[in-house]
């Protein structure tokens, strides 16, 4: 029986949940790769991310069950939650952080299968390993941000400025950035919370992290990435931008 319907948007998906145990993720813009992560995290059972239990296609549609994970959505509760609650959260985030980034690294930035980089900053109609990779090296992960930003210039009939200045001085600015397991959307609604007490007021509240989800463009990047990719994608409405250096920064500057 369908308890609930959710759509994501018109062109991403829809996510229903079945039962009591089940959701659905399914659409043309399906990712496979959350698919992949979630199996590769099963050797990492203290990482809170849902289980996959079948992941396959029919008439181009990608279809994904998983495990239905309790709570709900931090961005549902972030603006009523008291400081010391929000600092618990934050305090729990940064612990599962912690363990997603010591994760060992293959070494090579790309997907956990040894494919491209799955992020939208690599995106490009062609696949092109010298734009998505994977990549062997960091010198050429960042060349490929090059490379990906002079085709998007020169399909607009701009110069490429600004692509060229990347070439020039990106390897040399973000040098010494081990490949580090990344997360790389950490948007409130990725982040699953529950009260454990369930209360009704303030009172007596106690919120645990119940899951972490939304890992399609998650993989091998460069160490900063997780920290980087947030800010540039973040709308800065709020306090929660702040926030997350608590739990991403810890003692490394990304």
């Amino acid at each position: 029986m369908l308890t609930k319907r959710e759509r994501i948007s018109a062109d991403y998906g829809l996510v229903i949940i079945v039962g009591n145990h089940f959701v659905v993720k399914y659409g043309q813009y399906i990712l496979e790769n959350e698919g992949h992560v979630l199996l590769f995290l099963e050797k990492y059972p203290s990482i809170p991310a849902p289980r996959l239990y079948a992941m396959y296609r029919e008439d181009d549609i990608l279809y994904r069950v998983m495990q239905l994970i309790p709570g709900a959505d931090l961005s549902k509760l972030w603006d009523e939650l008291l400081f010391n609650e929000k600092a618990s959260i934050c305090d729990q985030r940064r612990e599962i952080f912690t363990q997603i980034r010591t994760i060992p690294s293959p070494g090579y930035f790309g997907s956990v299968t040894g494919g491209s980089v799955q992020h939208q900053f690599f995106g490009w109609m062609d696949e092109d390993p010298r734009i998505n990779g994977p990549f062997e090296t960091l010198e050429n992960f960042h060349l490929g941000m090059a490379l990906h930003s002079q085709k998007q210039e020169e399909r607009s009939g701009k110069h490429p400025w600004s692509s060229e200045w990347f070439a020039r001085h990106l390897p040399q600015a973000l040098k010494d950035h081990p490949s580090t397991f990344t997360h790389s959307d950490l948007v409130k609604q990725s982040i699953m919370v529950q009260d454990l007490l369930q209360s009704d007021g303030h009172s007596g509240r106690q919120f645990e992290v119940t899951g972490i989800m939304d890992w399609e463009m998650a993989g091998w990047y460069p160490r900063y990435c997780e920290y980087a990719a947030f800010f540039a994608d973040s709308l800065w409405a709020g306090k929660w931008e702040k926030k997350i250096e608590t739990f991403i920064l810890s003692k490394q500057p990304f």
